[in-house]
C-alpha cells in the first residue's frame, strides 16, 4: 500500500538514515528506487481489477484510524472482532502523533530538489484517484 500524498515524507524518512550514516552515501539512489516503485505501480495499476483495489488516502487514515481499519477489514471481507476493534481503539489514543516528538526535515536536507521531485510523478494523482 502506497501513501501517495506522503511520498515526499516517505522519501525523507528513507533518506534520514543516510544523513546520519557514517558513510553518508548520496540520497539519489533511494530517490530513484522510490520513483521506480511508483512508476511500476502506475504501470501495473490497470492490471488489477477495481474490485480488488481500495484507495486509502494517508490524511484520511491519520484523521480517523479506527474508521479506516473498519473500511479495510470490510473491503477484505475479514471479520473485525470486538477484541481486535477494542485493541485498535485502545492503541490509537495511547499513541497519538507527536507523542515522542516530531522530526523536521526537508528534501533539501538530503540534496534533493523539491520542485524536481514533485514534477516527476505528476501522473500519479489521476491514476490513484488522489488530488
Amino acid at each position: 500500500m502506497w501513501g501517495f500524498s506522503s511520498r515526499h515524507s516517505t522519501l525523507c524518512s528513507s533518506n534520514r538514515c543516510l544523513k546520519c550514516s557514517p558513510t553518508r552515501r548520496s540520497s539519489r539512489p533511494i530517490a530513484a528506487r522510490v520513483e521506480d516503485i511508483l512508476r511500476a505501480s502506475v504501470r501495473d495499476h490497470p492490471l488489477i481489477p477495481d474490485k480488488q483495489i481500495l484507495d486509502v488516502r494517508f490524511h484520511e487514515f491519520m484523521d480517523d484510524e479506527v474508521t479506516t481499519v473498519k473500511r479495510v477489514n470490510a473491503f477484505a471481507e475479514q471479520p473485525l472482532t470486538e477484541n481486535t476493534l477494542q485493541a485498535v481503539e485502545t492503541f490509537v489514543p495511547a499513541h497519538p502523533r507527536g507523542k515522542l516528538d516530531r522530526i523536521a526535515y526537508s528534501l533539501e536536507d538530503f540534496g534533493l530538489d523539491r520542485s524536481e521531485r514533485r514534477a516527476r510523478p505528476a501522473r500519479l494523482p489521476g491514476i490513484f484517484r488522489c488530488s
